[in-house]
């Protein structure tokens, strides 16, 4: 008799092991099209981002049609609406401005279109968010995450000495860079003996960078200017050719956000000081929670932190940074993190990554 209830438990626990299996396979839909519109794709960061996102679609088995804006917002707004009409089950956006996040808010609400906003805010959380199809926002939380790398970095470049320094921002209503600025003030508060001389704004690419620290070195004669401070790395490559042009790079410490290839080069070189990046990991991690929505996996946490995946870079571990994130793709088991693959993930891309 106890031999047949054995017998009895064992085929019980086979039928619900293939019916789990058949039910996890089920879940999984086929076709899945995602779509992905950035500020610009000519800017390295978003590249090593569409990079990592493509690695993404690649190991959970689904379609991403890439766009870029090119720093245009009406632009961005035709982008969207023509993912849309292709029909693409939801899409990712990095917003040009906080209005375009809106609007890119509601075309996709309209649509029933899912959409997780990534990089730049919108001016509205998804948890106060009162429709249904802005999944999540990847670069949120409880702090503002530009502030925060904008304070770092201001006190890199305090630490080192610098009295005396400059700053190279992205546009005017572009939150990270109105984070940016606001940590790089925070830190200068700290410290009444550091002055800020000038700061200059719409600096976002190489060749507005490099025309304003033109600027800069003609108003500052040698010794008025010890630091610069950009608002990321394509500024920073900008600021070091006109440094370069002028002979006065080595009078300065450059630093820069986002470390991207180039920057990693430059730092190597010993011209790029330090930059603060990595960030562009939670793109990806954006995408993972888009594709799990999709599959009817709801988010456990709609603001995914950016500061979990930043890392400072200097001479001391550039060399690591580029082998572990750059010359391959970053060392994490995409699967394991999909909640479509493994249902018992607990979606914790909070984890601090480290550079080994």
């Amino acid at each position: 008799m106890m031999r047949k209830w054995v017998v009895i438990l064992v085929v019980l626990c086979l039928i619900f092991t293939v019916f789990s299996a058949s039910h996890l396979l089920a879940a999984q839909k086929k076709g899945v099209v995602i779509g992905v519109n950035v500020e610009a794709v000519d800017n390295p960061f978003f590249q090593s981002m569409v990079k990592f996102q493509e690695n993404i679609a690649k190991e959970l088995d689904f379609e991403l049609v890439v766009t870029s804006a090119d720093g245009k917002a009406d632009k961005q707004i035709a982008d969207i609406e023509s993912l849309i009409a292709r029909g693409v089950d939801g899409m990712i956006v990095a917003p040009i401005s906080e209005p375009n996040g809106k609007k890119v808010i509601e075309i996709c609400q309209r649509a029933s279109t899912p959409v997780v906003i990534m990089c730049g805010w919108p001016g509205i959380s998804p948890d106060d968010y009162r429709g249904k199809y802005y999944v999540a926002h990847a670069m949120g939380g409880s702090v503002e995450p530009g502030v925060a790398m904008g304070y770092d970095l201001a006190n890199l470049l305090i630490d080192a000495g610098c009295r005396k320094i400059v700053a190279i921002n992205g546009p005017h209503g572009h939150s990270p860079s109105e984070e940016r600025h606001k940590g790089l003030m925070e830190a200068l508060k700290e410290y009444p003996e550091v002055k800020l001389v000038k700061a200059e704004w719409g600096c976002w690419t190489r060749e507005p960078a490099m025309r304003a620290m033109e600027n800069l070195l003609a108003a500052y004669p040698s010794g008025e200017i010890d630091g610069v401070f950009c608002y990321n790395d394509g500024a920073a490559m900008g600021a070091i050719q006109a440094l370069k042009n002028a002979n006065r790079l080595k009078e300065v410490k450059v630093t820069g956000m986002d470390a991207t290839p180039e920057a990693i080069e430059a730092i190597k070189r010993g011209e790029l000081f330090a930059s603060l990046g990595g960030h562009w990991m939670i793109g990806g991690f954006g995408l993972i929670v888009l594709y799990d929505y999709i599959n009817d996996w709801k988010p456990v946490n709609k603001l995914l932190p950016m500061l979990a995946a930043m890392m400072l870079i200097t001479e001391d571990n550039v060399y690591k940074y580029e082998n572990q994130f750059l010359k391959k793709a970053p060392p994490f088991d995409i699967k394991s993190m999909s909640r479509t693959y493994n249902p018992d993930c607990i979606e914790d891309f909070t984890t601090k990554i480290e550079i080994h």
